[in-house]
């Protein structure tokens, strides 16, 4: 039952979101008292998302649909629909370390600014967001792959 009622504020913060214009959301950092660790969630421009990755490697999820996803994604992300019921067992599945760089992005950011917030609530300690999502990353000459 719980379960279905965290389902349910996560796909009303979505549609709540998604009805939003894009918004930068500044570096946050938060201790996570549970765990005795830092906990870093910061949404990047392009440019600092990619010299991230290349300072710290980490997973790449693309929470979009899988239509989209089809249509083209960035190099290396695994699809991980955050509109998806299951998004909480899939992400499970994945059995990611959540001490691992975890690199979010969707269309426009603002999905992958609640999967930012649901990677934290389930303990991941690393998340770095791609501010504006693909449609900031094709503005600026970015490819993405099919």
């Amino acid at each position: 039952m719980k379960k279905i009622k965290y389902l349910y504020s996560i796909i009303l913060s979505i549609v709540l979101l998604a009805c939003q214009p894009g918004e930068t959301v500044s570096q946050e950092q938060n201790v996570n008292l549970a765990q005795g660790q830092e906990t870093i969630a910061i949404s990047l421009n392009n440019s600092e998302w990619i010299e991230k990755m290349e300072q710290k490697p980490g997973v790449i999820l693309d929470v979009r649909t899988e239509n989209e996803f089809l249509q083209g994604h960035i190099e290396e992300g695994q699809l991980l629909d955050i509109t998806s019921s299951d998004f909480i067992s899939k992400l499970e599945g994945l059995s990611l370390d959540k001490s691992q760089a975890i690199y979010v992005y969707c269309r426009s950011g603002n999905r992958s600014k609640t999967a930012m917030t649901v990677l934290k609530d389930q303990g991941f300690i690393e998340i770095y967001e791609l501010d504006r999502g693909v449609l900031g990353w094709e503005r600026e000459g970015k490819k993405l792959v099919k």
